[in-house]
């Protein structure tokens, strides 16, 4: 690879601006890509094979790198804590990944804001938590309205979900993320407030580590099994509030005689107030109800496979008065409900005797 003066004269300034720890790694590759030509993609900081970590970005080579012969996508990967090493090189072949970077790339058209300029905004806001790191930025649902969608970790185990829109720039309604990784294993999790509807013991939330977690592998699991039916225990985050927007988790049913249950709440008051998606294993279904004073109210259902000892994706997106339910991605259930109306807190649900666990709990508020 060739370089030139005035890229050498930026690495080395940005070299000399943010040296390590970490947290301006990300950014700093992303600037490093920029100042060669490349269109930046996505950034993210991930694995190898040997567990360690690395930041990597994705760029458009069309037209820029005639090294690529012909490829239109390039991959650059970084050990996380190098600090001047030259990347390692890779040529993107994996359809799906293939048809993703194809649309950012026509849609990123949109904006002449850089990423790493997102990056530098994220890393300046107040989000991050006790010193957080960036750990990945993309362009997200652009088919509503275009926006970057940066991660930050904190030390606290936390991480930020900021959204920014791809043309202006602005800072758009925050959100957070759960992965439970920096959680303490075998310990209640912090952040989280926990609680019960109806009769029966309390739920017995815990952090455990499990190798075949939907991501890394930390898992939030419910075990209390106590069999009393109109017993619902919740875990909700703590100040964080959604009225509109996406709230997502991966979840699986592992065990119960009576119910072997997964669910979502939001708009969450208290523990007789909310609302509740869930899905049953043993009965075949998802649905979507209001808890009002402690009652629980069907609005919707919808009948279809609950594979028990199996991870799905889960999501429901409410606007207003309209609730949509994703069961495995696809929307099943979609109505319009308007018993609550205000925001409140979001978190995961079981019933009864359920033993079930939930991974990457993600809050998108909308504005």
């Amino acid at each position: 690879m060739r370089w030139n003066r005035p890229a050498l004269m930026l690495l080395a300034s940005l070299s000399a601006a943010a040296p390590e720890p970490a947290p301006s790694t990300l950014p700093r590759a992303l600037a490093w890509a920029e100042a060669r030509g490349h269109a930046p993609l996505r950034g993210w900081v991930g694995r190898d094979a040997e567990g360690r970590e690395q930041v990597c970005v994705a760029v458009s080579a069309r037209g820029v790198d005639e090294e690529a012969a012909g490829a239109l996508y390039k991959t650059y990967t970084w050990g996380l804590r190098a600090n001047g090493e030259e990347p390692e090189e890779g040529i993107v072949l994996d359809a799906p990944e293939l048809l993703r970077l194809g649309a950012m790339q026509t849609l990123l058209g949109l904006s002449r804001i850089p990423l790493s300029q997102f990056a530098a905004r994220a890393l300046a806001s107040e989000a991050p938590v006790g010193g957080g790191r960036l750990v990945s930025i993309e362009p997200r649902r652009w088919l509503r309205e275009p926006r970057i969608r940066v991660e930050l970790a904190g030390a606290d185990g936390r991480a930020r979900v900021l959204r920014f829109h791809a043309l202006s720039g602005e800072l758009l309604p925050r959100g957070e993320r759960a992965d439970f990784e920096a959680w303490t294993k075998d310990l209640a999790p912090a952040g989280f407030r926990l609680a019960r509807t109806g009769g029966g013991r309390l739920g017995r939330w815990v952090v455990r580590e499990r190798a075949d977690a939907a991501g890394g592998r930390h898992v939030l699991a419910q075990e209390e099994d106590d069999p009393t039916d109109l017993r619902f225990p919740v875990a909700v985050l703590e100040d964080v509030a959604m009225r509109d927007g996406t709230v997502s988790v991966r979840c699986r049913p592992l065990t119960g005689s009576v119910d072997q249950a997964v669910g979502l709440v939001f708009r969450y008051r208290d523990e007789d107030n909310y609302y509740v998606t869930r899905a049953n294993a043993l009965e075949g279904n998802v649905r979507l109800y209001y808890v009002r004073r402690g009652e629980r109210v069907g609005i919707a259902s919808f009948d279809g496979p609950v594979a028990a000892n199996r991870w799905h994706d889960y999501s429901v997106t409410v606007r207003g008065r309209r609730i949509e339910v994703s069961w495995d991605g696809a929307i099943v259930i979609t109505c319009e409900d308007g018993t609550f109306g205000e925001e409140g807190a979001v978190g995961v649900w079981t019933k009864a005797d359920s033993v079930s666990e939930f991974d990457d709990l993600v809050v998108a508020p909308e504005g």
